[in-house]
């Protein structure tokens, strides 16, 4: 049992290397900063499994307080945590697992594991085509979302034919949709070729999204919607990855200058998130706020199942996100980091309120 375990150590370990070796490479290209986030997320993800697979070594309760405390602390104790693991683990196990969990530059960890897992500097083409064949295993959803939409803005046309492979495949929705706008924005000369037969796949998916991409009517990214909300205060500590999986579900919403969103007294199971354009939300006493770009509302009308307490009246064309109460519940139970800036928020705006 103890030596499979350290063997998946070792795994997780060789991941979390190559991952490195890839931000290496990617670090100086354009475009590519949410791919390069995304891969910074896989690595934090590789860290959690190495705590697990240590508890199964060592003390649970220690090692899951020492992990606690290096993903949710401060520098201190972020410090604390790895001072806890380096007085529980073997020498042997602290070599292997430090140069991934210590806070050290890539080069040094580069260089302290070059014994056991060598990494050479592979360039653009062959970085990209690594990726693109890394397994399902060591990837998520959302770096391939991130990896293509790379690729369409750098306009990588070597990965044409990966693409086109890929696209066979069967995979998330907002993943298939960011291969066919990548493989788009490319412009092989037989793109009609291709979308043609991709409008016939066995993926209704795709076959639909191809269908609208041949009328001109190709929607707007999923993706884009996900960067989108990442700048909303709420959402600016939540892992794009669980963005991504909340996208499909939000309506978005061009409401027209001189409309009203909701009325005082209205029951409400919505919230709105502002991305662009002015709303005033106003009682019959006064105004209350007037909203820019960014910012949410109506949240409180779906944490206490009370009704609408102010009118929300667009005073400028805008585009927002509707919420639904069932999506957000849904989140704050899943994802800790929303909870956090949820209660920040509403707690400011309670205080600015008073």
């Amino acid at each position: 049992k103890h030596a499979k375990i350290k063997h998946e150590i070792a795994s997780e370990v060789s991941d979390a290397i190559w991952t490195y070796a890839a931000l290496v490479d990617l670090q100086s290209q354009k475009n590519a900063l949410f791919l390069i986030h995304s891969l910074e997320d896989e690595i934090q993800q590789n860290r959690k499994i190495l705590f697990a697979l240590l508890s199964f070594l060592y003390d649970t309760k220690l090692l899951s307080e020492a992990w606690q405390a290096y993903e949710y602390g401060a520098s201190s104790k972020k410090a604390y945590a790895l001072e806890l693991v380096e007085n529980l683990i073997s020498r042997e196990l602290k070599e292997l697992v430090f140069p991934v969990l210590e806070e050290i530059p890539i080069s040094d960890r580069l260089q302290q594991l070059k014994s056991i897992y060598p990494q050479e500097k592979l360039g653009l083409e062959k970085r990209t085509i690594a990726l693109l064949h890394r397994s399902d295993k060591w990837t998520t959803t959302w770096t391939k979302c991130c990896l293509f939409y790379f690729i369409g803005k750098n306009n990588l046309q070597f990965t044409t034919k990966y693409l086109l492979v890929w696209l066979e495949s069967q995979a998330e929705k907002i993943a298939q949709e960011t291969a066919v706008w990548a493989l788009v924005q490319l412009n092989p000369i037989d793109l009609q070729q291709h979308l043609e037969k991709l409008s016939h796949s066995s993926c209704s998916w795709i076959a639909e999204l191809v269908q609208k991409r041949l009328e001109n009517n190709f929607p707007e990214l999923m993706v884009e919607r996900v960067f989108e909300l990442k700048a909303v205060d709420l959402f600016k500590n939540t892992k794009e990855r669980f963005l991504a999986g909340i996208v499909p579900n939000l309506e978005k919403i061009y409401a027209p200058e001189d409309s009203v969103l909701f009325e005082q007294g209205d029951s409400g199971d919505t919230m709105y998130i502002l991305i662009q354009g002015e709303v005033e939300l106003y009682n019959e006493q006064k105004t209350l706020s007037i909203l820019k770009e960014n910012q949410f509302f109506g949240e409180f009308a779906i944490l206490t199942s009370r009704a609408r307490s102010a009118t929300a009246y667009v005073k400028k064309k805008s585009i927002l996100y509707r919420l639904h109460q069932d999506i957000l519940y849904d989140l704050l139970e899943t994802n800790i980091e929303v909870g956090k800036s949820f209660i920040d928020v509403i707690c400011n705006k309670i205080r600015n309120v008073n």
